[in-house]
């Protein structure tokens, strides 16, 4: 083989790597980012959830009512309660440079006591549409805005928005 054809032939794979490196699954980006935050949710530590989102992170809820950090902790302390269980599901993701937007459904579960005095299984489901913006090498979530809430209680639905 010749140099010329050697030097391309390695060119090629130099270029087949860049371009598969390039189509990593925007999801597997932030599903890490997603449990650091949801850890740090359960902690109600705001400089834990300071390092997840920007400085000026903003989430609106399904009623359009906006929160910073301090009411995105305490939102989510009600949404899970002190004995509840939270998942979360990348439901898509698109990274531009260096933004991203990501769609994010959070299911979150407890006991709690109603109304009429008895303990009902509790289910909260949102989905929200991200905004991530990659600063100094770190993705940091700027933005959440809730476009679907539903509440369950004991399996039957009891709420639901879209918007």
């Amino acid at each position: 083989m010749s140099i010329a054809r050697f030097m391309l032939a390695g060119c090629a794979v130099i270029a087949a790597a860049s371009a598969a490196q390039a189509q990593t699954d925007p999801k597997a980006v932030f599903e890490p980012r997603y449990a650091e935050l949801r850890a740090a949710l359960e902690s109600r530590d705001p400089a834990a959830v300071g390092k997840v989102v920007t400085p000026d992170y903003a989430m609106t809820d399904i009623r359009g009512d906006s929160h910073d950090v301090p009411g995105l902790i305490a939102m989510s302390d009600r949404m899970q309660g002190r004995n509840g269980t939270r998942k979360s599901e990348l439901l898509s993701a698109a990274i531009t440079g260096s933004t991203a937007k990501v769609e994010v459904k959070v299911d979150s579960a407890s006991t709690r006591e109603g109304m009429d005095g008895q303990q009902h299984q509790m289910e909260l489901i949102a989905i929200s549409d991200d905004s991530w913006v990659l600063s100094d090498g770190v993705w940091r979530l700027k933005s959440s805005v809730q476009k679907d809430l539903t509440v369950k209680m004991d399996g039957e639905e009891r709420f639901h928005q879209a918007n």
